[in-house]
Order: C-alpha cells, then sequence, then structure tokens
C-alpha cells in the first residue's frame, strides 16, 4: 500500500482483501471435504483390491502347488515314450512325415495349427531333428491335406492369424 492513501481508502482495500481470503478459505474448506469423500472412497476400494489380490494370489499358490506335482510325471513318461521313437530330419518329406507323426495321436475334433504341431514335434524329437522346421513349409504341407480333404479347415488363416485344422470325423 502506498503511504498517499488515505485510512478510509486503506480500510476499504482491507476489506477486500479480507473478504477475497474468507471466500478462498471456505472455497478450500469446500474442496477438502470432497477430496476427502474421495480419498475414504479410494481407501476402500484400495482396501477391497489388496485382500482380493492376496486371495488370488494364494489360491493361485495353491493350485500351482498341485499341478508341479502332476506335470513333471507327463512329461517324464512322455519323454520315455518318445525317445526310442527313430527320426527322420532329411531327404525327402521328412517334415511331412514328422507332421503325419504329430496329428496321428489326435482325435477328430481336436484343433490345430502348424505352429503347435512344430511346438510337439520339438518337444517329442528335437533333439533328434538335424535342421529346423520351417514353418512355411509345415503350413503348406498341412495346406494341400486339407485342399486333398486329409484334415479339415476349422479356420481359415488370415495375416494375423494362423490357419486351424482337424482331423476328419469318422463316419
Amino acid at each position: 500500500m502506498s503511504s498517499n492513501m488515505s485510512v478510509a481508502e486503506m480500510l476499504a482495500h482491507l476489506q477486500k482483501k479480507i473478504a477475497y481470503h474468507k471466500e478462498q478459505q471456505d472455497a478450500y474448506a469446500k474442496q477438502e471435504a470432497l477430496f476427502a469423500e474421495k480419498r475414504a472412497l479410494h481407501e476402500a476400494e484400495h482396501r477391497k483390491a489388496v485382500e482380493r489380490f492376496e486371495a488370488l494370489s494364494a489360491a493361485s499358490s495353491a493350485a500351482g502347488e498341485l499341478l508341479a506335482d502332476v506335470k513333471p510325471a507327463a512329461s517324464r513318461f512322455a519323454s520315455e515314450r518318445f525317445a526310442s521313437e527313430k527320426v527322420a530330419s532329411g531327404g525327402w518329406h521328412w517334415i511331412a512325415k514328422l507332421l503325419e507323426r504329430a496329428i496321428e495321436p489326435k482325435e477328430p475334433g481336436e484343433v490345430f495349427g502348424a505352429k503347435a504341431l512344430i511346438g510337439e514335434i520339438q518337444e517329442r524329437w528335437g533333439s533328434k531333428l538335424r535342421h529346423e522346421i520351417d514353418l512355411r513349409s509345415a503350413q503348406g504341407t498341412l495346406r494341400r491335406w486339407a485342399m486333398a480333404g486329409r484334415i479339415d479347415v476349422v479356420r481359415p488363416g488370415t495375416s494375423h492369424h494362423e490357419t486351424l485344422y482337424t482331423k476328419p470325423r469318422k463316419n
């Protein structure tokens, strides 16, 4: 404030300042009340989410412990069963022969694609293969078999999804 102001002007100016700060104080008090409500709501939701997370985490770890006992036995028997099988990974039509062997045990109606079959082949005979299986070669073989009627197309492929096949049902 300047010293040239009269006392009346100074009092008027201070009254305006008091009124302004009182309005601001009231406005922020309302916001505090609103934020306190929101904070309480988020605290309750946070507590619920933490409880559910802990319950789901405990359930999944318990399920994992149950499955851990089952998995090694199944894979051990599978590896023992396929260890004695002879595998050709060269010559003519070696990919087709392996695909045929991978499809053979599947049930009619069981869906598979080239990627899944290559994964099964790698799991069964991966250490015995001299060459890696080319995905496009496997897809081409499956496509030819589908056109010949040896397997059925379940879902045609797109640029983002591979074609899915199944063994035909025997009539």
